[in-house]
């Protein structure tokens, strides 16, 4: 192996980079981090100068889960229950929440942090692989895909992406997560 600087690397397909490291930070896996996993994955911009956002789910797991955050969080929310058997959610955070995890910095997160964004990302747009150890995350954003990623490689966790495209629909990345 060869050691090179961040800074200094350059991919291409004769070099790549096995796996980041692990993280030192302080910083524990919150709520709060789970509710923005949540958004990212299942929640609506309803009014974006308010940060109001809005989710709707039919899988009662999901419902839980959300209601279970939320109280975690001491954030302000309505809830719905409509003829359908659907839930509706309106979230009142007071700050933005990102698509593609842009407001989030690894630089104070530890190794456990990011084993439990992990974990909980596979409760909203993961699926399990052919063992426990394994899973998929799936998304068009391709930032998102890449601060997943990023998130593994700060744990030792192999990741490899691949990319799904079909005419007239936007690319789909999957991100195969190896624990």
């Amino acid at each position: 192996y060869c050691v090179t600087e961040a800074n200094d690397f350059t991919p291409s397909r004769d070099k790549i980079m096995d796996f980041g490291g692990k993280l030192t930070g302080p910083t524990d896996f919150t709520p709060l981090d789970a509710l923005k996993i949540a958004f990212q994955a299942d929640g609506i911009t309803k009014y974006a100068g308010d940060y109001c956002y809005s989710f709707h789910f039919s899988k009662l797991r999901k419902v839980v889960r959300l209601r279970a955050i939320l109280d975690a969080t001491n954030i302000k929310y309505t809830e719905t229950l409509y003829k359908d058997g659907s839930y509706g959610f309106y979230v009142y955070v007071g700050f933005a929440l990102t698509k593609d995890f842009s407001d989030i910095t690894l630089e104070d997160k530890s190794e456990q942090w990011c084993l439990d964004f992990l974990s909980e990302l596979e409760h909203w747009d993961g699926s399990k692989r052919d063992t426990d150890k394994a899973h998929k995350y799936s998304n068009t954003n391709y930032a998102a895909v890449e601060f997943v990623q990023a998130v593994a490689a700060s744990c030792s966790i192999y990741t490899s992406v691949y990319a799904d495209v079909k005419d007239g629909v936007n690319t789909s990345y999957s991100v195969y997560i190896s624990k």
